[in-house]
């Protein structure tokens, strides 16, 4: 090698070629309309159609805001729109191997995703009489991709788990507590203060789920402590924080697992995060595993349960476990659709659930249980294709604990980046809806 270079720059090439760019993608600090050519809003970091607006927030590799103009124009609309009228804002932050790009996969299903989100806003505020809350996305964008077009994106992998750690550590708290402060806006409704009844649900996948639960795990900590007396219900940080197929290691939930356990919990007590994992996502229950092998080898463990916490993906360590979601018909599954769409959509959300009002009444009767602290152990939950139950590995586990750790059937999400099949959109929606209903 020292001899002859070249080999050198065989090895160094392909790569440096393959790098996906460090830039920031929002360079226009505007809104945007996107009712006809999404494409032509590219570079601006507030999107808007008839159904939802859509804020970009964007962060480079050390976690800093590549622009904080785009968190002040986001923070600034949200707060006017805030004051006129209810808000349902869902922040996602996307995982490895995607961008904020305005085409990658992950945007592109977001914003579908947020349609669907629309519309059964509109049927449940139809049938609880209210107006329907206007739908406000944020996307938490980072360089999840750092290789393209090569194989040797499959070996970023640990690089960019790193990443999205410090990432979450860092601006992206920042954000995501100004979104909280939000909701306790106070809105002018002729001339007569009224609380808002604006609301906050936190989703983030694959290292998304890092970034979001390096973000937040120490504001959830702080919450549940009970500073407000006995018996009062621990308060959520935002009103629902979901992770999917989260790929951070086991031993960084052990304290929320413990103090959840440790509580019991009054009717009425919301859910307030829910670790949602295939059992047949790959990514997190092997490869996960042997990097954090090599990486802890040398690492001083207390005992085998410490040693498996510090080397299992949190989805995939047992006595975390609270629920299971399973299919309903498992014959009748929908196949992984074919990962192509050239016109900047999402390929993957056709074929959800008709907003029935038997779906509806599914939410109705969900809250009305939930409220009057009807569930006991082992209660089950329908939803349009699957059921949720509770299912806790520690039996110990109160019935209404408000931290979910979910099992996940194949044949709803199949592998870890499909996430995007209509039984588990389904669930999605209606969980938040019943999570975060308007209280007006």
């Amino acid at each position: 090698m020292r001899r002859n270079p070249i080999w050198l720059l065989i090895f160094i090439i392909p790569i440096l070629s393959a790098c996906a760019p460090n830039v920031q993608y929002r360079t226009e600090i505007a809104p945007c309309k996107t009712d006809t050519d999404v494409k032509a809003c590219a570079q601006y970091s507030i999107e808007e159609n008839a159904k939802y607006a859509l804020g970009v927030v964007e962060f480079d590799d050390q976690g800093w805001f590549w622009d904080r103009r785009q968190m002040w124009t986001l923070i600034d609309r949200l707060s006017e729109e805030a004051n006129r009228q209810d808000l349902l804002m869902v922040v996602f932050a996307h995982g490895w191997q995607h961008n904020a790009s305005v085409c990658d996969g992950n945007m592109s299903c977001f914003r579908e995703a947020l349609s669907q989100v629309h519309d059964l806003e509109v049927a449940a505020a139809n049938v609880q009489k209210r107006k329907p809350r206007k739908i406000f996305g944020v996307y938490l964008g980072w360089r999840g991709l750092s290789l393209q077009g090569s194989w040797l994106t499959n070996l970023t992998f640990w690089e960019r788990k790193n990443t999205a750690h410090q990432v979450g550590s860092s601006a992206v708290t920042e954000i995501l507590v100004r979104l909280n402060s939000i909701r306790y806006i106070k809105r002018n409704v002729t001339a007569e203060v009224k609380p808002s009844s604006t609301q906050l649900v936190i989703i983030g996948h694959s290292f998304g789920g890092a970034v979001i639960y390096s973000a937040v795990s120490q504001l959830l900590i702080d919450r549940f402590i009970d500073y407000r007396g006995e018996g009062a219900p621990p308060e959520p940080f935002g009103d629902l924080v979901v992770l999917i197929n989260p790929a951070f290691e086991a031993k960084r939930y052990e304290p929320l697992h413990q103090m959840a356990l440790e509580r019991s919990y009054l009717a009425g007590q919301a859910p307030i995060m829910a670790i949602i994992t295939s059992q047949g996502d790959a990514a997190t229950k092997k490869a996960f595993p042997i990097g954090r092998w090599l990486s802890t080898l040398f690492d001083k463990h207390r005992d085998a349960d410490q040693k498996a916490a510090n080397r299992t993906a949190v989805g995939h360590f047992a006595r975390y476990r609270t629920h299971t979601l399973r299919a309903v018909n498992r014959d009748a599954a929908p196949k992984k659709p074919a990962h192509a769409d050239v016109t900047c959509g999402c390929p993957y959300m056709q074929g959800t659930s008709a907003l029935s009002a038997d779906n509806l009444e599914l939410l109705a009767t969900f809250r009305k249980q939930w409220s009057k602290g009807l569930f006991k152990a082992g209660w089950s939950q329908s939803f349009p294709g699957s059921v949720l139950t509770h299912d806790p590995y520690e039996k110990k586990s109160h019935p209404l604990n408000p931290f979910f750790v979910i099992s996940v059937d194949n044949e709803i999400i199949n592998g870890h980046n499909d996430i995007y099949r209509p039984v588990f959109v389904d669930f999605m929606r209606y969980f938040i809806q019943l999570s975060v209903p308007s209280g007006t």
